[in-house]
């Protein structure tokens, strides 16, 4: 299993939350979440991993899934997946670790380089 730490830096009023991941001498990923107490529910924002293919998005998602859950014993999850038009690797990715979309008609953003694809997505914890 690969060892790897966090640092975490949390709004002092808000339940924001703003994390980096790395070994020592290399950062593996960044992400941001928030949490809705009264409504039992967290959204994942931004997330970046920085090396593909080797898992670590997969334990990004499954550590914020574990600490949100423990923490403030949310039952949903939503998150926006990004994803270039034509391509269906983001909505995979989502969809091995268990999110679902919740609006079939998905956004488009262009960025004037690229055209993405936005979908709304939610996991059950």
């Amino acid at each position: 299993m690969m060892k790897y730490f966090h640092k975490i830096l949390k709004h002092p009023i808000k339940n924001l939350y703003k994390v980096e991941m790395y070994q020592p001498h290399r950062s593996l990923a960044q992400f941001n979440f928030s949490v809705d107490v009264p409504k039992r529910r967290a959204t994942i924002n931004n997330i970046e991993v920085y090396h593909k293919n080797q898992g670590i998005g997969s334990i990004v998602l499954r550590d914020i899934e574990e600490y949100v859950l423990k923490m403030y014993g949310v039952q949903k999850i939503n998150l926006c997946a990004w994803q270039k038009t034509g391509n269906n690797e983001v909505l995979h990715f989502f969809k091995k670790n268990g999110y679902h979309i919740i609006n079939e008609n998905s956004t488009r953003y262009d960025d004037s380089i690229t055209i993405y694809d936005l979908y709304k997505m939610e996991k059950s914890t």
